[in-house]
C-alpha cells in the first residue's frame, strides 16, 4: 500500500457487536506484567526493565546486521506468529502512572 501507517487508521479488520467478545479461543496469548517502581522511577514488564540499545535496533535490523532477538535484553522481544489470532493481556497496566 502506498498509504503511510497512520494511528487513525488503525482497526479490526471486521466489526463486532461486541469488542470484548472473541469468536473462539485465540491462537496464541501473551502476558505482559506491568509494573512501576517508584522508588527508582522505572516501569518493569515480566520482571524486566527495557534498557535501550547503543545504536538503533530498526536500523541495525534493516542492515542485516543482527535479529531483534540478538540485539536486545533477553524477555525484551516477543515473537507473533504470523496469521493467527493474538490476545494480549496488560495486568497493571491500570496503574496511576501513565506508560513506560
Amino acid at each position: 500500500t502506498t498509504e503511510p501507517l497512520r494511528e487513525e487508521n488503525l482497526h479490526a479488520w471486521t466489526r463486532s457487536a461486541d469488542p470484548h467478545v472473541l469468536r473462539g479461543p485465540a491462537d496464541y496469548s501473551l502476558d505482559l506484567h506491568m509494573e512501576f517502581n517508584r522508588e527508582i522511577g522505572k516501569f518493569f514488564i515480566n520482571g524486566e526493565s527495557f534498557v535501550p540499545p547503543t545504536l538503533p535496533v530498526l536500523l541495525q535490523i534493516l542492515s542485516g546486521a543482527h535479529d531483534a532477538q540478538d540485539l536486545l535484553p533477553t524477555k525484551s522481544i516477543f515473537t507473533l506468529p504470523p496469521n493467527k489470532v493474538v490476545e494480549i493481556s496488560l495486568p497493571g497496566a491500570g496503574l496511576d502512572t501513565g506508560g513506560p
